[in-house]
């Protein structure tokens, strides 16, 4: 990746594709990990890497004068190109191909998911919640709390797989958050934010909040009646089909790991969990094996172009 400190000019990023040897330049919207996350899964597709690629943060490329938004940024420096005929653009040496990789979000279930060959989403909601579904949690336990193997195997076997887990224990909130966001809901509910339908979070499930918070998305929402009956049946579905995890965000799996773990150890031994919730992302990504099938979802719509 180019270290770009000044953001370019959408106009000057296109002609910086042009006129690179390599064929493929992905925009990516996150700063944290999307980077190596996408570097890692594109070196393990031949053509891909035959072919050449970079990647550039979506904040290094201006529209308009503007480089905030995250995803939304992105969907409009997708549209600005495809406007202007840059997304694929021909070379005596051969195409040059602008695709944005994003986080899916809930945008599948809701219907927004931008309908392009050149934007290519996340299988789960997030590149976060990729690392989690693919990484090894035990031995990113044991780097990040210093444990034993026998220690480490153990409250791995303890949480299970964690995102699954908290998706699963989380189910109404998930489920609720996708409703609200389907229906354009004015409240406090939010699919991305964290459960307040639950106590201390991560405890059990409060019914009374549960039903108060269903009626506020209901009260609030600004689709008709038979939109809102068609998202109720369609988070139905996704909770019959056992898909949930597929909605929730990988930044909430953290916190309950440093949870299970604090609870594990209450009445073992003293582990310093302290900074586990900032390090773990990290190193449970450098434990994903990008050797896995996962990785056609990405290889197979890239190579495609």
């Amino acid at each position: 990746m180019t270290n770009v400190k000044i953001p370019q000019s959408a106009e000057a990023f296109a002609r910086r594709v042009m006129m690179g040897k390599k064929r493929i330049w992905v925009v990516v919207e996150g700063r944290a990990y999307d980077t190596r996350f996408y570097d890692r899964v594109l070196r393990k597709s031949p053509n891909t890497l035959k072919a050449g690629f970079e990647i550039r943060l979506a904040e290094q490329i201006a529209h308009n004068g503007s480089t905030a938004g995250g995803k939304s940024h992105c969907l409009r420096l997708h549209d600005y190109y495809r406007r202007d005929h840059k997304l694929r653009q021909q070379t005596a040496s051969g195409d040059r191909l602008i695709v944005f990789m994003l986080d899916k979000d809930r945008d599948d279930f809701t219907g927004r998911k931008k309908r392009s060959d050149h934007v290519i989403y996340t299988h789960h909601a997030d590149v976060e919640a990729e690392i989690y579904a693919h990484g090894r949690l035990r031995k990113s336990l044991a780097d990040c709390l210093s444990l034993s193997k026998p220690e480490s195997s153990s409250l791995a076997k303890e949480i299970g797989d964690p995102l699954e887990t908290l998706a699963g224990h989380w189910a109404e909130w998930v489920s609720l958050g996708c409703i609200a966001s389907g229906a354009e809901s004015r409240c406090s509910i939010k699919a991305a934010g964290e459960s307040t339908i639950h106590k201390q979070k991560y405890g059990p499930l409060d019914l009374a909040l549960r039903e108060k918070a269903a009626r506020e998305v209901h009260a609030s929402a600004r689709c008709s009646p038979a939109r809102y009956k068609q998202l109720e049946a369609r988070i139905a579905g996704v909770r019959r089909r056992g898909e949930i995890a597929l909605y929730l965000k990988g930044k909430h799996v953290p916190g309950y790991v440093a949870w299970k773990a604090r609870e594990y150890f209450s009445n073992r031994r003293a582990v310093n969990l302290r900074g586990l919730e900032t390090a773990l992302t990290t190193v449970i990504l450098g434990s994903v094996d990008f050797n896995g099938d996962w990785v056609r979802h990405y290889h197979s719509r890239i190579e495609a172009l």
